[in-house]
């Protein structure tokens, strides 16, 4: 059975969304990017008007969401 992905956090720049996902695959936990490639064609430092959304498993979300928080994010 497929999990559902769930947006755990939003960034407005590449970088930072990056920063976060290194976070969370430190912790052994999968996650995606959506809205890189856009994100990517406006810059990875310039503000990215819909942002880039962090998504894991919902199974992983309060794992996640705790990292990012220990994390600064």
């Amino acid at each position: 059975m497929q999990q559902r992905l769930v947006n755990v956090a939003t960034f407005s720049t590449m970088v930072a969304a990056d920063l976060a996902a290194s976070a969370l695959r430190g912790h052994g936990i999968e996650c995606f990017l959506e809205g890189e490639h856009t994100a990517c064609a406006w810059g990875n430092f310039s503000p990215i008007p819909e942002g880039v959304k962090l998504k894991v498993r919902e199974s992983d979300a309060a794992a996640a969401r705790e990292v990012l928080k220990e994390s600064g994010f």
